[in-house]
C-alpha cells in the first residue's frame, strides 16, 4: 500500500516560466552518471516536447560518462527526434557525454569546461577490450558525420567538409587517431571550450541556460523543465547491476534467520518474522529485477502496471489466508498433519528463573523426534529438551541427565 502510494502517483516534475509566451523550450538535467535513469527521462523528455510541439529540447549537462548501453539509447533517441536538441556544457562532457553531445544539433559550452575523453572502461576503472573500443569509436564517427557537410570555397573551389570532423570524435576514443593541427595521435582528444569552437564542436561560450536561450533568439520563451520522478529512481535502482549482490544478501539473511528460529531459538517471535520479511523482500526484488523493462516506456507504464499486480496479489494472497485460515486449519488434510495430543497437553514455559534440577533422572518420552533438539514429555508436561549430538525418533523413552541453558539433557533409554 505504501508502494502504491508513494510511486504510482508520481508524475514528471514540471515548471513552466513566461505560460502565455509562443516559443516552447524543453529543459532536464544530465548531471550525474549515465544509467537507466538518464535514458528512461530523456525518452520521457522527448515524448512530451513532441506532444506540445516543442521548438527546442535542451540538455544542461555535467557528468563524467556512465554506461556505454544508456548512452547509446539517449544518443539515439536525440538523433530520432525532428525537435532541435541543444546541450549545454557545464564543465564537463566526458565519455558518455561527449557521445550523447555529439548527438544534438548545437553545443555550448561554459568557460573552463572540457569534451572528449571517450574511452570505453570497465567497472573496474581498467582499460574494456578492444571490441567495445571499436564499437564506441565507430559510434561517435557516424554521431559526429551525422550532422551533415558545409561547403568550403577555396581559390574558387568548392569542397565540402563535415561540419564535425568525425576524425576527431574518433580520436577521443583511439589515440592513434592523427588530426593535424590538433593532437599528434598519442593522446586521447579532449577539446577545450575554445578548442572546441575553433574545430567546429561549439556554437558558443555561455556562462547559464539563459544565455544559451538568448544565443538561439528567443526573447520570451515558454520554459517547461522535465526532473526524474520517484518512480524513475525505483526503477533505476531494481535494474543496477550491484542490486543483485543486495538479493542475494537480503536471501541470504532471510534463510539464516529462518533456520535460527526453526533450529535453534525456540518459539517464533523477532528472529522468524525478521528472516521472513528479508526472504520475501529478496524474492520480491528478484522477480522485479528479472523484468525486462524497456527503457523507451518513458512513463513507466508498463512498470506500473507490473508493480500494481504484483502487490495486490500479496495483498489478496494475505486477504485469502486471513479470511480462509481458519477453515483451512481445520480441515481434514491440515488436521491430519497436527498432533492434537501436544496442542492440548499442559506446556511447560522454561524461564531462568525456573529450578529444573528436579527433573534430573526423570523418566520421559519424546513428543516430537530429537534431532538433535526437539519437545519430551514428563508427567504430561511437555519441555523442551536436546541430546549430546545423537537423533532421538519420536515415542522413545528417554532419561534427563542434566540441565544446560533451560533445556533438559536427555540420552534415549534402552
Amino acid at each position: 500500500i505504501v508502494l502504491l502510494v508513494f510511486l504510482l502517483p508520481s508524475q514528471a516534475q514540471e515548471s513552466s516560466e513566461n505560460v502565455h509566451q509562443s516559443q516552447l523550450l524543453v529543459i532536464y538535467d544530465l548531471k550525474d552518471d549515465i544509467t537507466s535513469l538518464s535514458s528512461s527521462l530523456t525518452y520521457r523528455v522527448i515524448q512530451s516536447a513532441e506532444k506540445q510541439d516543442a521548438d527546442y529540447i535542451i540538455i544542461h549537462m555535467n557528468t563524467y560518462g556512465g554506461y556505454l548501453d544508456h548512452a547509446d539509447e539517449i544518443r539515439s533517441a536525440l538523433l530520432a527526434t525532428k525537435i532541435p536538441t541543444i546541450v549545454y556544457i557545464d564543465k564537463n562532457a566526458a565519455s558518455a557525454g561527449s557521445l550523447i553531445s555529439l548527438a544534438c544539433d548545437s553545443i555550448y559550452m561554459s568557460p573552463g569546461a572540457n569534451i572528449g575523453a571517450s574511452t570505453v572502461i570497465k567497472i573496474d576503472g581498467t582499460r574494456a577490450m578492444d571490441k567495445y573500443q571499436s564499437y564506441m569509436r565507430k559510434q561517435m564517427r557516424t554521431t559526429a558525420e551525422s550532422h551533415g557537410k558545409k561547403a568550403l570555397i577555396v581559390d574558387g573551389d568548392t569542397s565540402y567538409i563535415y561540419i564535425r570532423n568525425p576524425d576527431i570524435a574518433e580520436g577521443m576514443v583511439d589515440e592513434r587517431m592523427v588530426v593535424k593541427g590538433l593532437d599528434d595521435s598519442t593522446q586521447i582528444i579532449t577539446l577545450t571550450t575554445q578548442e572546441a569552437i575553433e574545430w567546429g564542436y561549439c556554437e558558443g561560450v555561455t556562462s547559464s541556460i539563459e544565455e544559451v536561450i538568448a544565443n538561439l533568439g528567443v526573447s520570451n520563451p515558454k520554459i517547461v523543465r522535465i526532473e526524474s520522478t520517484r518512480l524513475d529512481y525505483v526503477l533505476a535502482f531494481i535494474q543496477n547491476p550491484y542490486t543483485i549482490y543486495l538479493i542475494f544478501a537480503l536471501l541470504f539473511l532471510g534463510i539464516l534467520l529462518i533456520g535460527l528460529e526453526i533450529f535453534v531459538v525456540p518459539g517464533f517471535g523477532v528472529t522468524g518474522i525478521s528472516g521472513s520479511i528479508l526472504f520475501l523482500t529478496g524474492v520480491s526484488l528478484n522477480i522485479l529485477s528479472s523484468i525486462d523493462l524497456e527503457a523507451s516506456d518513458a512513463m513507466n507504464d508498463k512498470f506500473k502496471v507490473i508493480l500494481t499486480v504484483f502487490i495486490f496479489s500479496i495483498l489478496g494472497l494475505t486477504a485469502f489466508f486471513i479470511v480462509m485460515g481458519k477453515r483451512l486449519l481445520n480441515s481434514k488434510i491440515i488436521r491430519s498433519l497436527i498432533n492434537e495430543d501436544s496442542i492440548k497437553s499442559r506446556v511447560n514455559i522454561q524461564t531462568e528463573s525456573q529450578d529444573l534440577s528436579s527433573l534430573i533422572g526423570k523418566l520421559g518420552k519424546s513428543k516430537s523426534a530429537l534431532r538433535p533438539m526437539g519437545k519430551i514429555g514428563i508427567e504430561g508436561i511437555s519441555y523442551e529438551a536436546k541430546t549430546y549430538g545423537e537423533f532421538v525418533d519420536k515415542d522413545a523413552n528417554v532419561t534427563v541427565i542434566s540441565i544446560e541453558n533451560h533445556y533438559l539433557v536427555v540420552k534415549q533409554k534402552i
